[in-house]
C-alpha cells in the first residue's frame, strides 16, 4: 500500500483550539514528545496503531509511552484534522468529546 503524505491541522472552535491545547497542557515531556512524533508521521501519510470510534472520528494509539495517550481526528486520505487528545483512563469521555466536536464543525 501507498503512503501519501497529509496536511494536518487542528480543530478550531472559536478561539480555542481543543487538541493544541491538551498537547501545551501535557507536563510529561517524553510523551508530549511521543505525540509530536507520531504527528509528524501522519503528515507522512503513516496512520500507524488506531481504531475508528464512530462518526468518523479515529483514535490514533500510543501506548509506548505515558498513560497510553491518545490522539483523536478525522482522516479523509489528503489530510487530518485534529480534534482532541487524552489518555487510557479517559478514553470514553474522550471519544465523546471528539465525535462532539466533529458533529459540530460539519
Amino acid at each position: 500500500m501507498e503512503t501519501v503524505p497529509r496536511d494536518v491541522t487542528s480543530l478550531q472552535v472559536g478561539e480555542t483550539t481543543p487538541f493544541d491545547d491538551w498537547l501545551a497542557s501535557l507536563r510529561d515531556v517524553k510523551g508530549k514528545g511521543q505525540v509530536e512524533y507520531r504527528i509528524n508521521k501522519l503528515r507522512r501519510g503513516l496512520l500507524g496503531e488506531y481504531d475508528s470510534v464512530g462518526d468518523g472520528v479515529l483514535e490514533l494509539i500510543l501506548d509506548n509511552t505515558g498513560p497510553g495517550y491518545r490522539i483523536y481526528c478525522v482522516d479523509d486520505g489528503a489530510s487530518v484534522l485534529l480534534l482532541c487528545g487524552g489518555t487510557k483512563r479517559t478514553q470514553k469521555s474522550d471519544i465523546d468529546r471528539a465525535r462532539g466536536l466533529w458533529n459540530k464543525s460539519k
